[in-house]
């Protein structure tokens, strides 16, 4: 089952990079997908870091909140002050990003398969500190941290 999780994960991000048109002429897509995924690796586990960090890092001010969930589902509780851009148009929403590449970006969903793609998808892009948290909203609630409801402005 674990397998075909990533084969999914996986293939998904294939799709979203082709459909933007990531590949180019000095730098073969392989390539890419390569350095972003040893990246994401190099990193804490996959890019993710526990509840408790996001919610220092919110606390304090200290990082960009993406949510990239359904806008109905931001609707009925999000992240105060979370930006919302759908997984699905993640690529075509780049400017609703903080426009330094180094921004720390915490990327998060329902229980954490979308923020996984939505972080290799912004490395792709060249977003160099996407993170996750480990549980997504469903941790974030779990734990008690301040929510809010109402459409993204």
């Amino acid at each position: 089952m674990r397998n075909n999780k990533l084969v999914v994960v996986l293939g998904a991000v294939l799709a979203i990079a082709l459909m933007v048109g990531v590949a180019s002429a000095q730098t073969p897509y392989e390539s890419m997908l390569k350095g972003a995924l040893d990246q994401l690796k190099a990193d804490s586990p996959w890019g993710k870091i526990e509840v408790e960090g996001a919610f220092e890092l919110w606390e304090a001010g200290a990082a960009f909140f993406l949510d990239v969930r359904t806008s109905e589902d931001y609707e009925a509780g999000h992240i105060p002050g979370a930006t919302l851009v759908t997984l699905e148009t993640l690529p075509e929403n780049l400017d609703k990003l903080p426009e330094d590449k180094d921004a720390l970006i915490i990327v998060y969903c329902k229980s954490g398969w979308r923020a996984s793609i939505g972080m290799v998808t912004l490395r792709l892009f060249g977003y160099v500190n996407a993170k996750g948290f480990d549980g997504s909203w469903l941790a974030w609630t779990e734990a008690g941290h301040p929510t809010a409801e109402g459409t993204a402005p």
